[in-house]
């Protein structure tokens, strides 16, 4: 069935756009038209707050029970080995894809999981600014003919290139712009929250970048009846670094390996796009006397000159590592990497009340059974037992290395677990609805797919929710039979084209 839609939409995804940090952005005065959508604003609960989880959350609106991402790693129980996540690995459509199967025309700038593309009618997709090994888009003309002239390198000069990326947005827009939704996902503020953390005290320290933002904000605000913007999660720092595998060490449940063998995700990420890696140790006192002395975030400004300095004379790319790897084979039960936020349990023997009650009893910690969090026929991909830093004092999760010590003291900028989620709707309903309350990151896409006036999934997780705050009927279907026979046609297809 084809459905014309209610209101046409535009969609602003800011990765790590914290909440608090609305009012940095109108006290500086510089950014009139995002601080507009900004007025009305829900503080968004994400959890996991990691991108390669709580994006694919609220691109389709069901948790990671349903859709099948945990972190930017794939944990095979079996054989304990580690993958990076990709979108095959994805169980539920997107919002750009529940759209195709209305036969309604949209432009998806960096769906995420980013790799592959999925190809898929009445859409236009571009996959060049996070995790995808090699620049794509379909139709694939779309990519050459507004991408592959930028110039500027992204980690040399990212305010160079965000500025010749964003424009090419914009074009991309002006000439393809008559479509039912338009969502633009960027890699700001995140991508320089972890590399200048003075931009956490202002705006001011990134002038050129959020003014682009601001611009690109005016042209969607000037060419949809409707505006959101949205956020991964938040960002903030922290004064202390919990080492979960520290503790489990401490009570028996992990083992320390006799050699090396962490595969770290920048170093996937790197071999992913074809680098030459190569570990660099610092020695474990040398780490504990820096953090302590609160100089990391300025040794992770300093290390990727040396390491693009590096790269250029040796050709290969160096990844710095400190503290000792865990052993992956005997260990019965670990935290695979930081970005997991959880606890795998691989010995049947542990008992997982048990272990839940000895993490409760660290302060710094929030802990829950997965099956509290998380709901759905994917629940056992994820960690058997979630566990995030209690952000509101100043905890975060450390290293999956282990350390020497449960404890850091240090000033560390990382993510936390508030997003933002803004409306500025052509009659104001979502506005009134939203603004000052707290949701989960999985309302986004119903509650915009309501507004549109399009079916939602039958599997949304907020459907009653999603009732009370549209001022439009309800109406659902089911979308993941059609996105199961997309997938398997295009494996198919890539399998054929394989021989």
């Amino acid at each position: 069935m084809v459905y014309n839609v209610a209101e046409t939409v535009g969609v602003l995804g800011l990765d790590a756009l914290p909440y608090w940090y609305i009012d940095k952005l109108r006290e500086w005065g510089q950014t009139p038209h995002l601080s507009k959508i900004l007025e009305n604003s829900a503080r968004l609960e994400c959890l996991p707050p990691i991108t390669e989880a709580s994006w694919p959350s609220i691109l389709t609106g069901v948790n990671p029970g349903k859709h099948g991402l945990f972190s930017f790693f794939h944990v095979d129980r079996a054989t304990r080995e580690r993958r990076l996540a990709h979108a095959w690995d994805l169980e539920h459509p997107r919002i750009h894809e529940m759209l195709s199967f209305n036969r309604l025309k949209s432009i998806m700038i960096n769906p995420i999981p980013d790799y592959p593309i999925i190809p898929i009618k009445n859409s236009i997709i571009v996959s060049n600014l996070f995790f995808n090994p090699t620049p794509s888009s379909h139709p694939r003309q779309i990519y050459e003919k507004y991408f592959a002239g930028i110039r500027a390198s992204r980690d040399e000069d990212y305010d160079g290139y965000m500025s010749e990326y964003i424009e090419s947005i914009q074009r991309l827009i002006d000439d393809e712009g008559d479509v039912s939704l338009t969502w633009v996902t960027l890699n700001f503020p995140d991508y320089l929250f972890h590399k200048k953390p003075e931009l956490l005290k202002s705006p001011r320290h990134a002038p050129r970048l959020w003014k682009l933002v601001d611009g690109l904000a005016k042209q969607m605000l000037d060419t949809y009846d409707s505006v959101f913007v949205v956020s991964d999660h938040g960002f903030r720092m922290f004064d202390y670094r919990v080492n979960v595998n520290d503790i489990l060490y401490r009570h028996g449940y992990v083992t320390v390996s006799e050699r090396d063998e962490e595969k770290p995700l920048v170093d996937l990420l790197a071999r992913q796009k074809g680098a030459r890696t190569k570990k660099v140790k610092v020695p474990k006192t040398l780490y504990m006397i820096i953090a302590r002395l609160g100089l990391e975030p300025l040794a992770r400004k300093a290390f990727p000159v040396f390491a693009r300095l590096y790269e250029k004379v040796t050709g290969v790319r160096p990844v710095v590592r400190s503290g000792y790897s865990i052993d992956y084979m005997r260990s019965r039960a670990y935290m695979p990497e930081g970005g997991t936020y959880g606890v795998y349990i691989f010995d049947e023997s542990v008992d997982k009340d048990e272990l839940i009650e000895i993490l409760r009893g660290y302060r710094g910690l929030k802990v829950w059974d997965s099956h509290e969090v998380y709901e759905g026929p994917y629940v056992e991909r994820g960690p058997d037992i979630v566990v995030v830093g209690d952000h509101e004092n100043g905890y975060v999760l450390g290293p999956a290395r282990l350390m020497g010590t449960i404890y850091l003291k240090t000033k560390y900028q990382s993510h936390d677990l508030w997003g933002v989620f803004a409306a500025h709707t052509s009659d104001g309903s979502i506005e009134d609805a939203i603004k000052a309350k707290t949701l989960k990151n999985t309302i986004v896409t119903p509650l915009i797919m309501c507004h549109m006036g399009v079916p939602l999934s039958k599997y949304s997780d907020d459907l009653d929710l999603v009732g009370s705050l549209c001022k439009r009927d309800v109406r659902t279907m089911d979308y993941t039979m059609k996105f199961r026979i997309v997938k398997r046609l295009l494996k198919a297809g890539r399998r054929m084209g394989g021989r």
